[in-house]
């Protein structure tokens, strides 16, 4: 299961989208699988190098209760990363103080 994201439709969106692309192709995909995986425990990938498609693979016996858990966290997630600024600000914070750690 594969889901691409494509910009918004308003103009601000559009230019904030367009200038977050053309110095890191793909960076929206992130702002969706990071918080999936750190906030709802749901583990999906960016489906590859400078795209914005996730891809979601889910085990052969899925229930109907975890098809409807994960397009739940989904749905939150994407409307947290709609608000892209403060989305990629946390995204960056979460990173950056991950790779302060690392660092030590």
């Amino acid at each position: 299961m594969a889901i691409e994201f494509g910009p918004p439709a308003g103009a601000i969106g559009r230019r904030l989208w367009d200038t977050v692309e053309r110095r890191q192709p793909g960076l929206f995909s992130q702002l969706i699988t990071v918080p999936l995986f750190h906030e709802h425990r749901i583990l999906c990938q960016v489906a590859g190098h400078r795209m914005n498609v996730i891809k979601a693979l889910p085990a052969l016996t899925i229930s109907e209760q975890e098809i409807r858990r994960f397009a739940g966290a989904l749905r939150e997630t994407i409307a947290a990363a709609e608000r892209y600024p403060a989305a990629l600000a946390r995204f960056g914070l979460r990173t950056g103080l991950r790779a302060g750690r690392v660092a030590r």
